[in-house]
């Protein structure tokens, strides 16, 4: 990777630092009169089986954590992704779906998703899409909030989502 890469990586994740700080640490899960699809992403512990009699599971190795998808509406579609991170001819950063791992007719409030996920490397990512009401295919990424922070003293979200669009922005009309 050259200097100019790892700089605009770098560059990359402060921007994405403030922004999740920014954000503020509130729930995704709050707004269900509009019908709005918001998606809430965390780790999995005891009390969300407590919480949860039935869930869908994509479960690649126990030994990993496991992050749960839970909708404040039901969202059609819903598909667990395998996702790359590549740069275009002007060094610019995109997201690329290598597979779909995991797909559900419907996630519903009562029955979330759930899958391991353990994050490797500098960029790590998971992704995951659905279709709107409108029937239009949404892409999301995540990554854990707390990235490039001392875990001990970050009081962050837990996860840091944002849309993405899986083609080169070149290619995007």
């Amino acid at each position: 990777m050259t200097v100019e890469k790892s700089m605009k990586i770098t560059l990359l994740i402060t921007a994405m630092v403030f922004i999740m700080i920014s954000c503020g640490t509130k729930s995704a899960l709050k707004n269900t009169e509009t019908g709005e699809v918001l998606i809430d992403v965390s780790y999995v512990d005891g009390s969300f089986f407590k919480k949860y009699n039935s869930y869908d599971s994509f479960i690649e190795n126990e030994e990993h954590p496991i992050i749960a998808f839970t909708s404040n509406v039901p969202v059609q579609h819903f598909s667990w992704l395998s996702l790359s991170l590549n740069f275009d001819d002007n060094d610019e950063l995109f997201y690329e779906i290598d597979k779909v791992l995991y797909s559900i007719k419907e996630l519903r409030p009562e029955k979330p998703f759930v899958a391991t996920w353990i994050e490797v490397g500098m960029m790590s990512v998971f992704g995951f899409s659905y279709r709107d009401k409108d029937g239009q295919e949404k892409y999301f990424a995540g990554r854990t909030g707390n990235y490039g922070e001392d875990p001990e003293e970050y009081d962050g979200p837990g996860f840091v989502v944002w849309q993405f669009f899986p083609t080169k922005p070149e290619d995007i009309k």
